[in-house]
């Protein structure tokens, strides 16, 4: 079984700027690179899981239909915010 929430990566930084004394930004960015660990720890483990059904618990076509957009969102957001930053919030 696998879970996500809301709130461990606040828990991480809080933990990295209070007990360890990192800065903001060094915190933050360990953060990043602690959640994307587990993150592609989960996918991994639930690449080949299969249903009692014999279904894939991933959906790979859904896959190959919202990655484009995904990354094409992405590009799209990383000009706003590099070239029109009085856009970002």
């Amino acid at each position: 079984m696998q879970s996500s929430g809301v709130g461990g990566g606040t828990l991480i930084n809080l933990l990295l700027i209070e007990g360890w004394n990192y800065s903001a930004k060094e915190s933050i960015i360990a953060t990043y690179v602690f959640l994307m660990g587990g993150a592609l720890a989960a996918t991994l483990v639930s690449a080949n899981k299969v249903t009692k059904k014999g279904k894939r618990l991933v959906d790979y076509d859904l896959v190959l239909l919202t990655l484009p957009m995904m990354m094409s969102g992405t590009i799209f957001g990383v000009y706003l915010s590099s070239y029109r930053q009085w856009l970002t919030i």
